[in-house]
């Protein structure tokens, strides 16, 4: 396999403009403990998110809801049902998302694009892959 590093996705805490942020203090990431928050069975498995699955796992009686994927999750962040972390560009696809302006710990996942070396021996596979290591090292976001 041929195994390339192309950049890292952030993470941040996120809602939606329908959440009543307004009625709420939230000055640090330890301040959403007591909010409804909204997870993602997928995000438990990356070590680097573990500021979040920690804050996640120690809630005793405040409701999760569990998301098994992006699709499930989106519907009910944006329409104000709790809160999440998403990765930092996605209010710039979802005009109804905004990013909460607090200290947050360091969140990131490294992206990786690999190939089987076979396939690679195809020139416009190389060429392709070659493409999106090029767009994802180039692009702001990661």
């Amino acid at each position: 396999f041929h195994i390339r590093r192309i950049g890292q996705m952030r993470f941040k805490l996120v809602a939606s403009q329908k959440f009543p942020l307004r009625d709420i203090r939230v000055d640090s990431f330890d301040d959403i403990d007591t909010l409804p928050l909204i997870d993602m069975t997928m995000y438990r498995d990356l070590k680097n998110l573990a500021p979040w699955n920690n804050l996640i796992s120690e809630r005793e009686t405040r409701p999760v809801l569990v998301a098994s994927n992006t699709s499930a999750m989106q519907r009910p962040v944006s329409s104000g049902a709790g809160i999440t972390i998403f990765p930092d560009y996605a209010p710039m696809f979802d005009d109804s998302l905004i990013t909460l302006d607090v200290p947050t710990p360091s969140m990131a996942v490294d992206l990786w694009l690999i190939a089987h070396e076979d396939s690679l021996r195809e020139p416009s596979v190389r060429q392709l892959y070659d493409g999106i290591a090029e767009m994802f090292v180039h692009s702001p976001w990661f």
